[in-house]
């Protein structure tokens, strides 16, 4: 082998490995993206679905409003099968409301009676979470009722007089005031306390998420 057919041979073996060289760093490149592509999947996943108290939740929105989203199926009294869609505006995870144990719900009629003396109407949110706890029983078949928990003021109003000791034999559902918000469940009877802080909406979710979750352990009542 003459000395320019060497130099020529170890040119080419350079040149080799430098190709070499870059194929790995572009497939080295190319697995380092991919790794981070995965992960990034997986960090969204993780902070857009989560489990809370056996349901699964989507964080999404409706226009600009960021919600947290849960559905389940139920069979109603015609056997048809419906699909009802729980949306929170509170992360459940983050609701703190303290709740003292699983509302159960065993019958199918519920009266929510308000303490209108209590300056519930001082909560500018009252009228909306009301409302929206309403329709939650009523899209999950319950028959639902409204009361006021002062005798005279019912009657004054023309309203039923209601109260979770005259009411021993269905759900009665009982909104005030107090020093502090919590839910407080006995029996048939509920109580949601809403504090000086007005966090009617979050009491409202915390005792939505309760029912759902209970009845979806049990296997029975709104979970079909």
């Amino acid at each position: 082998m003459t000395e320019d057919t060497k130099i020529e041979t170890k040119g080419e073996k350079k040149k080799e490995r430098k190709i070499e060289h870059e194929i790995m760093w572009i497939v080295g490149f190319a697995v380092v993206l991919v790794l981070i592509f995965l992960g990034t999947q997986q960090i969204v996943k993780w902070n857009t679905q989560f489990d809370y108290e056996g349901l699964h939740f989507t964080k999404t929105k409706i226009g600009k409003i960021p919600l947290y989203h849960y559905y389940y199926n139920f069979v109603d009294s015609q056997e048809n099968t419906i699909r009802y869609n729980m949306y929170l505006r509170t992360d459940p995870r983050k609701n703190d409301i303290p709740i003292d144990r699983p509302v159960l719900m065993t019958t199918k009629l519920a009266y929510v009676a308000l303490d209108l003396t209590s300056d519930l109407e001082g909560c500018s949110d009252s009228n909306l979470a009301v409302g929206d706890f309403a329709l939650f029983l009523q899209q999950n078949q319950f028959a639902v009722k409204s009361g006021i928990t002062n005798e005279s003021l019912a009657d004054e109003l023309g309203k039923d007089y209601v109260t979770c000791e005259l009411k021993d034999t269905v759900e009665v559902f009982e909104i005030t005031r107090g020093e502090e918000t919590r839910i407080e469940s006995e029996g048939l009877c509920t109580k949601i306390i809403v504090g000086p802080d007005c966090e009617i909406l979050n009491a409202i979710e915390k005792l939505k998420v309760s029912i759902v979750s209970d009845a979806r352990s049990r296997a029975q009542g709104l979970i079909g």
